[in-house]
């Protein structure tokens, strides 16, 4: 990840309850899945829910959607037709949801932030972190087979 940052001047951003898992072996998963610790630098922003990142003349707004892990979020923004659509990341995807087994993963959070994306267009297009994209409707409506929304 440092090699990429130092490759593109992008600043790195991260959600302020998962900035520890840059600089912590043990917390960032990668000791659990590859034997040994792999560390980086700060983020050079942290975000809360409610913000909005600037990319260019593009506003990105942040959701908080705790559950994969403590710093999950999904990013609002629309696009060249002013249509709403939602990167989803490990929270959403097309036919599952993010693991909740990881360092501060919680089912029930998790079952919390996908209630509160319901609240949105039901209609608008998810990006997720792995696989193809889908309607949010759709993707929440496979969710409920694999976590309770009630």
């Amino acid at each position: 990840m440092d090699k990429l940052r130092e490759t593109f001047p992008v600043p790195l951003t991260v959600h302020a309850e998962d900035a520890i898992m840059l600089t912590d072996g043990r917390t960032n998963g990668y000791f659990d899945f590859f034997g040994r610790e792999q560390t980086h630098r700060p983020a050079e922003k942290v975000v809360l829910d409610g913000d909005i990142i600037t990319l260019g003349d593009e506003e990105i707004k942040v959701i908080h959607t705790p559950g994969h892990s403590r710093g999950s979020c999904c990013f609002l923004a629309k696009d060249e037709d002013g249509k709403d659509f939602l990167i989803s990341g490990d929270t959403l995807f097309s036919d599952n949801i993010g693991r909740c087994d990881l360092y501060g993963g919680d089912e029930a959070e998790m079952a919390r932030s996908l209630k509160r994306l319901s609240a949105l267009d039901g209609s608008m297009t998810i990006y997720p972190g792995h696989g193809g994209s889908d309607t949010l409707g759709r993707a929440l409506m496979s969710a409920a087979y694999f976590i309770d929304l009630n």
